[in-house]
């Protein structure tokens, strides 16, 4: 049975629409992940460059980064823009994982987990994984202390809660 006219047209439009939808969606963007996302370009290519460098925090599902980690022509930016500083910042977080069931974004700070300080400066990352990722119980309660726009918050998940 043939299509009226107007259902051809209807069914290119369609297609058309979901091909330009395809194509436009840039390939290094992961519907599993939520990034941090700013006005500047530079910054938008500078996180991009940090998130094809590291693999997310295991047990955590972010990946972090700090002042240290942009190239010093787009420091200020940073500062500026996306509040940067040295502590460590969540510049993605996997939909999912356990940073993502304690409602953890990207552009918070990390402060503490559990009764762990998160360090700062420019070895924060490191320290972060020899000191902080092993002493954490990732199965047990997780309590957070970040910084969201500037305020203190507390994010917990309780031992036993439903986890993927």
């Amino acid at each position: 049975m043939k299509k009226p006219f107007s259902m051809k047209i209807l069914s290119l439009a369609l297609l058309a629409f979901a091909t330009a939808s395809v194509h436009s969606t840039p390939a290094s963007t992961n519907s599993q992940e939520t990034v941090l996302k700013c006005k500047g370009n530079g910054l938008n290519d500078a996180i991009s460059q940090i998130l094809e460098q590291r693999e997310p925090v295991e047990n955590l599902g972010v990946v972090l980064a700090n002042i240290h980690d942009f190239p010093p022509e787009l420091i200020k930016s940073a500062k500026q823009e996306l509040k940067f500083s040295d502590r460590l910042q969540i510049i993605c977080v996997v939909k999912g994982s356990l940073a993502d069931q304690l409602g953890l974004k990207p552009g918070d700070q990390l402060i503490q987990i559990n009764s762990l300080y998160v360090s700062r400066g420019q070895a924060a990352l490191q320290q972060f994984a020899d000191r902080v990722i092993p002493e954490v119980d990732w199965n047990g309660s997780i309590d957070t202390t970040i910084i969201r726009d500037g305020f203190g918050q507390n994010h917990s998940i309780k031992a036993g809660s439903s986890r993927s």
